[in-house]
């Protein structure tokens, strides 16, 4: 993926982690709980008053991010791995997997999706963990490049969490990330 002057910030963030810091590094600053995931850079740094000059160096530093990461597996934990046989079980989906993307949303610029489906699509990463098969969504493998996949079950919550090196910031809710 290249990324322009016209690609969404949403893409942008979706393809470079770095991205936000990038973009705010040069005083784009719609990147934290305000950001419009669908507006394109150049549309957002021109409301802030961004030149052409600027706005050339926030893509091309941002294709440079792009082009450093080096992928590396999703960490899956054995307690993902289980919940997401036991789930598939529960839900009558022999040989399904968990498929995970990173999509624009949430009030942070980029969040997780997952889905259980049947097989993975071209250029999709295959991790397999204690029998249970994952999915990375080709176009997120950079952002989740080292996070930690885990499901951890307390009190006050259940569910699966991401524990992402690459989040520079996330939401109070949790459900989001830049």
């Amino acid at each position: 993926m290249v990324i322009t002057k016209d690609t969404t910030i949403g893409e942008a963030l979706r393809f470079s982690p770095q991205a936000g810091e990038i973009m705010l590094n040069h005083g784009l600053h719609c990147i934290g709980c305000h950001v419009n995931p669908y507006e394109s850079i150049e549309l957002g740094a021109r409301v802030h008053g961004i030149d052409d000059k600027t706005i050339d160096k926030i893509v091309k530093e941002i294709n440079s991010s792009i082009t450093k990461v080096k992928p590396k597996s999703l960490i899956v934990t054995s307690k993902a791995a289980e919940k997401i046989k036991s789930l598939l079980k529960a839900e009558k989906k022999p040989g399904y997997g968990l498929k995970i993307a990173v999509i624009p949303g949430g009030c942070s610029g980029s969040k997780y999706d997952l889905a259980f489906v049947k097989s993975p699509k071209k250029g999709d990463e295959v991790i397999g963990k204690d029998g249970a098969r994952i999915f990375i969504d080709k176009d997120s493998i950079g952002p989740l490049n080292g996070t930690e996949l885990d499901f951890v079950e307390t009190l006050s919550e259940s569910g699966f969490k991401f524990k992402n090196p690459n989040a520079k910031t996330t939401c109070g809710c949790g459900d989001s990330f830049s």
